[in-house]
């Protein structure tokens, strides 16, 4: 799915840029399926930033695990876990 904000991820991270262009076109049309979408975006970053930062990951860790481990947040900006909490509830 062709986006218009995340194309510029689409040659290293596709699989991203696909979730983005989805949320993108359903937000109007569905926006929970875009929530869900969104989430999903939300969920790969993060283990994305655990596996680039060598961070240590128990088995089956879920979203809120990984998002409320100490060594992401003593590591990841409060604004980037806000956010990533926001998707995570909504």
């Amino acid at each position: 799915m062709e986006s218009v904000n995340f194309e510029f991820i689409r040659s290293s991270r596709p699989e991203l840029a696909d979730l983005g262009g989805f949320a993108e076109a359903y937000v109007y049309a569905d926006p929970i399926g875009a929530m869900v979408k969104l989430r999903a975006f939300g969920e790969a970053i993060v283990i994305r930033v655990y596996y680039d930062l060598g961070f240590v990951e128990e088995p089956q860790m879920t979203f809120a695990e990984r998002l409320t481990s100490s060594q992401f947040r003593d590591n990841i900006p409060k604004v980037i876990k806000d956010k990533l909490h926001f998707l995570r509830i909504q």
